[in-house]
């Protein structure tokens, strides 16, 4: 099944919480019911089914690219990542149609702007896109001479990023990395979306000593959990001052991995 709104709003909720979100928006029906994820479909508007959901459930709930509505599980972690992670499965093929492509490249830039600023990013150096996608940072840094390696939890995705040129990996293979440590990492749009801690351990862990990863939030969602990560690892936490038209891309941080001394 692959996710077409048309001018319906589409949400996806715990199964357990199925008959309550169908009852509160009233005109709405189940497109798809899998992996303990139902997909709903509904003619209210994101905002209006946001709220009424909200309310009827208590529970918290994410709206994404305007027309989709996540309703996340009470419990934060692995629940809560299964069903980002059930969403992008379905949005995958689709993704670059929904999106604002250049923003979305703007971001990259300024992010991979903040690597070098902070991690002296420079050409033939490695760096990973964690989060990656369909591979859109390709375009950005396309004769830049800095090789990208693309990391995503979602499979269709990252076929899409690889199809493109681009090495990838799942965020698992990182863990206990073998190879070259990574000189740097940027997440672009991503971040907001990580509830399993194993897999920013992985890319942490697969980077150079002081090596950098830059990343935005949001609507500043998900930041508090992230930066408490990274100190758990050791690592540093800066707040970068950056033009006002950056804003546009939430708030921005550069962690810094502890160098050997």
């Amino acid at each position: 099944m692959r996710l077409v709104s048309d001018n319906c709003v589409v949400l996806l909720c715990p199964h357990s919480e199925e008959g309550t979100v169908l009852r509160c928006l009233g005109a709405s029906r189940v497109m798809a019911c899998e992996d303990g994820v139902t997909v709903i479909r509904s003619r209210n508007e994101a905002e209006r089914a946001l709220d009424l959901v909200v309310d009827a459930t208590g529970l918290e709930a994410m709206r994404y690219l305007d027309r989709f509505v996540l309703i996340m599980p009470a419990k934060e972690g692995i629940a809560r990542q299964k069903l980002v992670d059930h969403f992008f499965s379905l949005l995958g093929e689709d993704y670059e149609t929904y999106i604002d492509v250049e923003r979305n490249c703007r971001n990259i830039a300024n992010l991979l702007h903040l690597l070098q600023a902070h991690g002296g990013l420079g050409q033939g150096q490695v760096v990973v896109d964690y989060g990656c996608g369909t591979g859109l940072s390709l375009r950005v840094l396309a004769g830049s001479g800095i090789e990208l390696v693309g990391v995503d939890r979602c499979e269709v995705m990252r076929s899409v990023a690889s199809n493109r040129g681009m090495r990838t990996f799942r965020p698992e293979e990182l863990l206990n990395w073998r190879g070259e440590p990574f000189d740097g990492a940027f997440s672009s749009y991503a971040l907001h979306l990580v509830y399993d801690y194993k897999d920013v351990e992985a890319v942490w862990g697969s980077l150079k000593p002081g090596g950098v990863l830059a990343g935005n939030f949001h609507k500043r969602i998900g930041l508090a959990r992230v930066e408490s990560w990274i100190r758990r690892m050791g690592g540093s936490v800066l707040v970068p001052e950056v033009p006002c038209e950056w804003e546009e891309h939430g708030v921005l941080r550069v962690f810094t991995r502890q160098a050997v001394r």
